[in-house]
């Protein structure tokens, strides 16, 4: 039996193989259209300019988004630094000097 290699895969394969040159062509200030159309060009690459954005645009995304270390260590901050219970204590015995 021979598996079919569905077309967003392959989409998917040739940007990942183009995504060294994709990632230093935008970092020297070339626009994502431009980018596309070379590729498209040099025939790198044979899909639309909305696929190649939504594949750009996730690929920025998973650069930004922290990584599952810095989010267990920020976890471990915020949850030391909440030891002290904050809000409203009522006491019925006033304290003079606090109503003064």
């Amino acid at each position: 039996m021979t598996r079919k290699c569905s077309d967003k895969s392959v989409n998917k394969a040739a940007f990942l193989a183009q995504k060294p040159d994709i990632d230093a062509a935008l970092a020297d200030g070339w626009s994502i259209k431009l980018v596309w159309e070379t590729l498209v060009e040099e025939g790198k690459i044979s899909f639309s300019y909305k696929t190649f954005c939504g594949y750009v645009a996730r690929s920025i995304a998973a650069e930004k988004r922290p990584s599952q270390e810095n989010i267990k260590e920020d976890k471990q901050a915020k949850s030391k630094a909440k030891t002290e219970i904050r809000g409203f204590t009522f006491n019925p015995k006033p304290n003079l000097e606090e109503l003064l």
